[in-house]
């Protein structure tokens, strides 16, 4: 048996447990989580992923607040010096300004889940949005090809068939039709 060949994806996080990356395996993704002790792998088959949701959060806009309350806070302490001791505060000033350029050229962040019939993974490699549409970007294609595409008719017609009539009232009044209260 030969082994896998693995792509990085541009998926790479960072947080308070470890790091993670996410990897394009010839029919499936690979989900590595590690600290400085153990390595976690996951795997997730492009055919039994129902779902990748990606959505925002606010975790870039409150870093950025605390950087430049920090920054804030560390020169109108340097202003308070007229000598050479105001280069202390001038320095940890700076290296707060420097965290906040960073974190806001980073991008905003995201949260990204991948659902398959048994769980719901949070992707902790995906917390950038810039990188997770360049992620969904290149796995697209191979889950369209292990699952197939709906035209916007046939989803149109499950989803109608699987909610019933009653979730889409009618567009015309039927003449029969109970009175609707609101």
């Amino acid at each position: 048996m030969s082994p896998a060949k693995y792509l990085p994806l541009p998926a790479r996080g960072f947080g308070w447990s470890g790091h993670a990356r996410l990897w394009q395996g010839p029919d499936h993704l690979l989900l590595t989580q590690a600290n400085g002790f153990t390595e976690n792998y996951k795997r997730f088959f492009f055919a039994d992923i129902q779902a990748l949701t990606v959505r925002r959060t606010a975790a870039g806009r409150i870093w950025n607040g605390i950087w430049a309350w920090l920054f804030l806070m560390f020169v109108l302490i340097a202003l308070q010096f007229s000598d050479e001791t105001a280069l202390i505060p001038w320095g940890i000033a700076a290296l707060f300004v420097t965290a906040l350029v960073i974190n806001f050229a980073l991008g905003p962040t995201c949260a990204c889940h991948v659902r398959t019939a048994v769980q719901t993974e949070k992707l902790t490699a995906l917390n950038r949005l810039r990188s997770a549409e360049k992620c969904l970007h290149k796995i697209r294609p191979f889950l369209a090809a292990a699952q197939g595409v709906l035209s916007p008719d046939e989803a149109a017609s499950r989803l109608f068939a699987l909610l019933g009539p009653s979730a889409y009232p009618p567009l015309v009044d039927a003449p029969h039709a109970p009175p609707v209260i609101s």
